[in-house]
């Protein structure tokens, strides 16, 4: 009995921080941009042969259904890969995580809040559990200029 509660609670614990499952429809304008991760789990950087060279995940995501990945994580064989094509919003309903998932070339980004910031995470390995997290790069153009600019 004691071991079922400790497992409750931590299970609890480990749930009821950090980002959210999204289970409403994101907004176009949140998804569309360019989105990074610079952190990976120490066991996928090692396995990929990159123990001194960590390079930034970029993922440009476009209002036109295309996208473009440079330094993105993949598995079987761990390393990072550059690629182009196309992404969709993958409904909740058919998505394993149940919340809304970017997909492209059979990589699933799962929509999830942080607060009110969305963020795209990806498992890289279920199996070694590796995921890592993308967050929305800021478009400068679109930040005000003071007038002394």
């Amino acid at each position: 009995m004691k071991i079922l509660i400790v497992a409750v609670s931590l299970i609890s614990a480990l749930t009821s921080c950090g980002s959210k499952p999204v289970t409403s429809e994101p907004a176009n304008v949140e998804i569309i941009g360019e989105w990074e991760c610079s952190e990976f789990p120490r066991g996928f950087v090692a396995k990929a042969g990159s123990e001194t060279n960590r390079p930034t995940s970029i993922i440009l995501i476009q209002n036109d259904g295309s996208f473009s990945a440079r330094s993105f994580p993949q598995r079987e064989p761990y390393r990072y890969e550059d690629f182009d094509g196309g992404w969709e919003l993958a409904d909740p309903s058919i998505t394993p995580s149940g919340s809304w998932s970017i997909e492209f070339q059979g990589n699933h980004l799962q929509c999830r809040r942080d607060g009110s910031e969305l963020v795209l995470r990806y498992t890289i390995d279920g199996m070694d559990e590796y995921s890592v997290e993308y967050t929305k790069k800021q478009n400068k153009l679109a930040t005000p200029r003071k007038p002394s600019d």
